[in-house]
């Protein structure tokens, strides 16, 4: 730090001393009497703490603002608008999805072969599907997995109570890498969702029995809550394909 800007910071003291030195010097010239030094010096020494005071007032406001900034940040950083769901936390998280639900359930481009296993179908959609809060399932599917609904899956959501919640799919062609399902997670279409990212690392894939075709599952999941801008670029998708869908039918 220079002078000036160490003068400029402490202009009050300077003043005081440059003022009591003038002070002496024009006593010491018979220009000043004595009765007027002592007053004029606390007169200063008034001012520098008035300064002082002031200047503490505006550190502690500075310290608060910057405490609420902090609690602000650790509020966002707890909070978060999207956390990754490991392995080991799938089954768990996505049958709190299925319950936490309070209205319509989007399936978006999600892997069939999920379905074929007993314990993700128990865990993940049954539970979304018997669910009495869930008014309606709509699933948006690729065109290719039709065979493979009408045969494998709508026996086991025939097994449901709600079955008639879910409705046919829609049938179309998807280019997107993703998958996702989206509940409704309260009142104000407040919507939150899981999506899942085609290939690795997000994706699992092996080979089915007799090495006939290569199959993906969920590895990890992105979950978005209702206050990421996410949702709402994922309501377009699901709504442009569901349009699509039905055109081409």
């Amino acid at each position: 730090m220079s002078y000036l800007e160490l003068a400029k910071e402490n202009f009050d003291i300077i003043a005081v001393i440059a003022a009591s030195f003038l002070a002496l010097v024009l006593h010491a010239a018979d220009l000043l009497p004595e009765s007027y030094i002592l007053p004029l010096i606390l007169f200063l020494l008034s001012l520098h703490v008035l300064h002082e005071l002031r200047a503490e007032i505006k550190h502690d406001e500075e310290v608060a603002v910057i405490h609420s900034r902090i609690r602000d940040i650790d509020t966002k950083i707890e909070a978060g608008e999207i956390s990754l769901v490991n392995p080991g936390e799938l089954l768990q998280h996505t049958r709190e999805m299925a319950l936490k639900n309070r209205g319509e359930i989007w399936w978006f481009n999600i892997c069939i072969n999920m379905f074929l296993s007993d314990v993700v179908f128990e865990n993940v959609f049954k539970p979304a599907i018997e669910n009495k809060m869930t008014t309606r399932i709509i699933p948006v599917l690729k065109d290719g997995y039709r065979d493979l609904w009408d045969r494998e899956v709508l026996p086991k959501i025939g097994g449901c109570s709600g079955a008639e919640k879910v409705s046919e799919p829609i049938w179309t062609d998807i280019d997107e890498n993703i998958a996702f399902i989206m509940i409704d997670a309260g009142a104000a279409g407040q919507k939150e969702a899981d999506i899942s990212v085609w290939g690795e690392p997000f994706m699992a894939e092996y080979m089915s029995h007799g090495g006939e075709a290569k199959k993906s599952v969920p590895r990890y999941l992105i979950h978005v809550k209702s206050s990421s801008e996410l949702i709402y670029r994922l309501k377009d998708i699901f709504d442009r394909y569901r349009h699509k869908g039905r055109e081409h039918d």
